[in-house]
């Protein structure tokens, strides 16, 4: 008798639970609360009162469809163009990056030892990016004044540069440059972190992507490359760092860095092929910012080893023209058209 009431209990669960369905949820249909919301993956339901009556409405999901890079093609917009050039860098050093361990700092105790830990870690950092291409020793001089670094290299045995100031000379507040084992940071003022521009902070990647360049050709190849790509690469390698640290996002310094009115000019890049600030503000070309978003165009469009092979096939040939031909497989002269026809969307101003 009680196996057979159990029986009948367990069947009338079953019969009660196949013949209460839950409300179906689609558009038009009936719903119990104003404002009931329903997600699912492509949009989501609302209940709406609609007259007398409660129904679901349905609104589709909006899918943000990003814009895909094409490689040199001059209808590609400022933030694709970073956005791809910053992809490809990131994937590169993911791929080749290594530990570094050659590196000494000299550091000068009058320094702000905040500042001179940015350096620091920066420079350690820049050196782990590329270790895959140059793994040496690397000193680094971090001072308040040129005169302690000229102590300091004597106490080393090394041969300073000549003239007074090691970097050559400038009245900006700090002083950066590099050698082909070396770098020096002249910090001048006791307050050097308030006078710090987003830019200063991607200087130890600067100096040291310098470094990468000389390792990788020597001075003669320095001296053959227009100044828009040495000092633009470097300052894209530098900036690109500085933003994965987390000191500044890339896109404000490099804001900061094209807005400068000696950079951001209505010349033709190929003008820009020597770095002279003697010649005064209203004549000098600078080539930092241009020629930053120059080399966001062609790691954009062929990756980091072969915009890195630009430096190595310029030595090997010596010749630029035809060592970018080699690693790009696109002419220099039909580079320069595309950059300067392009340049107007990426935040640099139209040729005149």
């Amino acid at each position: 008798m009680k196996k057979a009431l159990s029986f009948a209990i367990v069947s009338l669960l079953v019969l009660n639970t196949n013949s209460s369905h839950a409300a179906v949820i689609k558009n038009g249909a009936t719903c119990s609360k104003v404002g009931q919301i329903k997600n699912i993956s492509t949009g989501k339901f609302t209940c709406t009162k609609a007259g007398k009556k409660l129904k679901w409405v349905f609104k589709e999901k909006l899918v943000e469809i990003k814009p895909i890079f094409q490689p040199w093609s001059i209808d590609n917009q400022e933030e694709t163009l970073i956005s791809a050039a910053l992809e490809k860098y990131s994937a590169w050093t993911k791929a080749n990056q290594g530990k570094y361990s050659n590196a000494e700092f000299y550091i000068d105790s009058r320094v702000d030892p905040t500042h001179s830990k940015i350096i620091e870690d920066s420079s350690r950092r820049a050196q782990d990016a590329f270790v895959s291409i140059r793994n040496a020793p690397y000193k680094v001089f971090i001072s308040g004044e040129d005169a302690w670094i000229r102590t300091k290299l004597a106490e080393l045995n090394m041969v300073g540069p000549p003239g007074t100031s090691v970097c050559g000379n400038s009245s900006a507040p700090n002083l950066y440059c590099a050698g082909n084992d070396h770098a020096f940071f002249v910090i001048r003022g006791s307050n050097s972190l308030l006078t710090m521009q987003k830019s200063d902070y991607q200087t130890p990647g600067h100096e040291y992507f310098h470094v990468v360049q000389f390792s990788m050709g020597g001075s003669q190849t320095f001296g053959l490359m227009p100044s828009w790509f040495a000092e633009g690469s470097a300052n894209f390698v530098g900036t690109a760092i500085s933003h994965e640290l987390g000191y500044f996002d890339y896109r404000l310094t490099r804001f900061e860095e094209i807005r400068k009115p000696t950079t951001n000019r209505s010349i033709p890049l190929a003008s820009f092929q020597r770095n002279d600030s003697s010649v005064g503000l209203n004549n000098w070309l600078s080539p930092y910012g241009i020629g930053q978003v120059a080399s966001e165009f062609i790691v954009a469009s062929v990756g980091m080893d072969a915009f890195l092979n630009i430096i190595k096939y310029t030595n090997e040939l010596n010749s630029f023209e035809q060592g970018f031909k080699k690693a790009t497989n696109l002419e220099l002269s039909e580079f320069y058209k595309l950059f300067d026809a392009g340049r107007i969307n990426w935040g640099i101003q139209a040729v005149k």
